[in-house]
């Protein structure tokens, strides 16, 4: 089953839920198409503040991490925006962990969380 994308509109934040197993040598396209969806998704709620779980299986190379990151920086995705990620098991937490170095590296918001709840307290965290 391809990556699938779920978004749900919360009062404070978009909520998005991704599901499937990645194809093999697709991995980068798969994540850029998923980023741009995101990415209409912000545009069209008016949010900027998204919770991602992650529940995709396979592991992602490196090398197409950092191909979404800087896909995502090419996006109309503002520096303004916040994202919690949420892994669903150690080996998605390990396969976002390269992505959130890259995209922190692009001075993004992002941060990566076992718990979803302690995600949204961090998400939903007013910065002073």
């Amino acid at each position: 089953m391809p990556v699938e994308l779920t978004p749900r509109l919360q009062k404070d934040h978009l909520k998005i839920v991704l599901t499937g197993q990645r194809t093999l040598g697709q991995e980068g396209q798969e994540g850029i198409r998923i980023w741009t969806e995101i990415t209409r998704l912000c545009e069209a709620s008016n949010m900027n503040q998204i919770l991602v779980r992650s529940k995709i299986e396979g592991r992602i190379p490196p090398s197409s991490m950092f191909e979404v990151a800087e896909a995502i920086d090419k996006l109309s995705f503002g520096k303004d925006f916040k994202i919690a990620g949420v892994g669903s098991n150690q080996i998605e937490y390990a396969n976002l962990t390269f992505f959130e170095n890259c995209a922190s590296r692009l001075n993004y918001k992002i941060k990566l969380f076992l718990s979803e709840s302690e995600a949204l307290k961090w998400l939903l965290k007013k910065s002073h």
